[in-house]
């Protein structure tokens, strides 16, 4: 069939389809679409803003919490609590948005940052762009991102941290004085709605899904120190180390001419996951009340879980989580562990194996 006839043919076609019988309004045009589409990208980004601060205010007196009770490698200098971005991370639809609510160009500006890191302290304020780190110039875009999460990664000494900064226009010095806490980042996925967070041993990921599913802060809270608890006690490279050992008997089983499909390097990075759960709500309980969060809602994140996502009430065999009932209950014990401890005066720190 010609590619002529074929199109006569459609055409026939689509004229025979029924048609909408009501009246559609105009759009205006073009022009009035693209207003309003920068005008919903601009909603978007400030209340990517509200949902970030809100965050920042949370996680913030965690990170001071956990720093002497966190794993020694999982410390170190750090600035504290920031963000920092560029005009080119963001997707084209949203850069005018992000100039606007944010402040972000084409240079490394910081987006946000917690009102008591040493990077506020410092004077160094949401919207300003680093133009130098340690003396070292940072280029636009990208480069300049990696280049500076490169040099803070790299810092070990407690020695004081010059940076050069343009704020409103006007560039100066400040010199940051760092602290030892958590060297996390925290990032907020405003683009994923589903209710999750996660950690990955750099970060804490919290998906936009979770923070409008939770109203409450308490709540919220506990499922932030769950993460961070999660870093803090090395549970990613815990699963990691577990996976390479069942990936090995996969080579084992590979040499004498079998093959496993990678079932055991599957049933290792499952191995011991439910207590990883379980070990990092219960210290994570512990990060709230050393910063002196009540505790007696934080509970509440697991029957919010379960209304929001529907989730089983059941661990199913295999399944990486205990069960939102019984998580509730083990931390309504951990909750009276905690303040026994208060009431006594007695060190806030997570009790160990015997």
């Amino acid at each position: 069939m010609s590619r002529v006839l074929f199109a006569v043919i459609a055409a026939l076609g689509l004229a025979a389809c029924a048609t909408p019988q009501a009246n559609i309004a105009a759009t205006g045009g073009a022009a009035a679409i693209q207003q309003e589409k920068n005008e919903q990208a601009r909603l978007m980004l400030a209340q990517y803003k509200t949902d970030t601060k809100r965050l920042y205010d949370l996680v913030s007196p965690l990170f001071a919490a956990a720093s002497d009770i966190c794993a020694a490698d999982k410390v170190g200098p750090t600035f504290g609590l920031f963000d920092v971005s560029t005009a080119e991370m963001y997707g084209k639809d949203y850069r005018a948005a992000a100039a606007t609510e944010l402040g972000v160009t084409d240079g490394l500006v910081v987006t946000f940052l917690a009102p008591d890191s040493p990077l506020a302290k410092a004077g160094v304020m949401p919207g300003d762009t680093l133009i130098a780190v340690g003396g070292k110039v940072l280029p636009p875009g990208r480069k300049g991102y990696r280049q500076f999460i490169s040099q803070y990664t790299a810092l070990k000494a407690m020695a004081p941290v010059d940076m050069t900064v343009s704020h409103a226009g006007v560039t100066g010095s400040v010199t940051v004085m760092l602290v030892i806490q958590p060297k996390l980042l925290l990032k907020y996925d405003a683009f994923n709605s589903d209710i999750n967070a996660f950690a990955d041993g750099e970060a804490l990921i919290i998906n936009r899904g979770l923070v409008r599913a939770f109203s409450s802060d308490d709540a919220l809270l506990m499922v932030l120190a769950h993460e961070l608890a999660h870093n803090c006690q090395r549970h990613i490279e815990s699963q990691k180390t577990n996976r390479l050992i069942g990936a090995l008997a996969d080579g084992l089983v590979a040499a004498a001419g079998g093959d496993t499909g990678g079932a055991f390097a599957s049933a290792g990075a499952r191995a011991f996951s439910q207590d990883f759960e379980r070990e990092a709500d219960y210290v994570g309980l512990y990060y709230m009340a050393r910063a002196g969060k009540p505790l007696g809602k934080a509970r509440e994140a697991f029957r919010l879980l379960t209304i929001e996502t529907g989730s089983s009430l059941n661990a199913a065999y295999g399944a990486t989580h205990p069960s939102n009932p019984e998580r509730f209950l083990r931390l309504q014990t951990e909750e009276t562990e905690i303040q026994d401890k208060i009431a006594k005066g007695a060190a806030l720190v997570p009790e160990k194996k015997k």
